[in-house]
């Protein structure tokens, strides 16, 4: 897991180009995937693989096995915290902290294929909220500092919810 290349497709690697190159929210683009991911949860949000446009951004091996530990964390909470399914708490926990390392299971690649295809449509949402947060009405670089500080007390006033403790209250139950 977070081992191979991965290659972000169409609108996707457009935004996390921009996300990186013009807004200069990321030094990387592995910065957009990992908080795409993050941003995809917060907003419930997930998104399919857009095959309408050629454009592609690639994150080699090097990079994920570099974040490793960063990208198993959030993989965790996407799994733990995704409410998209009507599974189980107990599910839940296998799918964030066992199903990975069950290699030997008969149905691992199938099992890790789903978890990692739903990941990735959290990536994708996210990057898709981040770049619609980030593009409507910023032109300059403080307009980029101003938005990124409103996000990060959305960040926080979402965090400190308590809707939000309780969901996580009743999933540790």
């Amino acid at each position: 897991m977070f081992e191979k290349n991965y290659r972000l497709l169409g609108k996707h690697a457009t935004y996390a180009k921009f996300l990186k190159d013009d807004a200069k929210i990321f030094d990387t683009i592995i910065g957009a995937y990992i908080n795409g991911a993050i941003f995809g949860l917060l907003y419930n949000r997930t998104a399919p693989v857009d095959k309408e446009s050629a454009d592609t951004a690639n994150i080699m091996s090097e990079q994920f096995i570099q974040y490793q530990e960063k990208c198993k964390f959030v993989y965790r909470l996407v799994m733990l915290l995704d409410e998209s399914t009507d599974i189980p708490s107990q599910r839940r926990i296998d799918r964030a902290f066992r199903d990975d390392a069950e290699t030997e299971n008969p149905d691992y690649e199938e099992i890790m294929k789903a978890n990692m295809d739903l990941f990735h449509a959290y990536v994708r949402g996210g990057i898709e909220q981040l770049y619609e947060d980030f593009v409507t009405g910023c032109t300059s670089a403080d307009d980029y500092i101003i938005r990124i500080h409103e996000q990060i007390n959305s960040f926080a006033v979402t965090l400190s919810d308590e809707a939000t403790e309780e969901k996580l209250a009743k999933l540790l139950k």
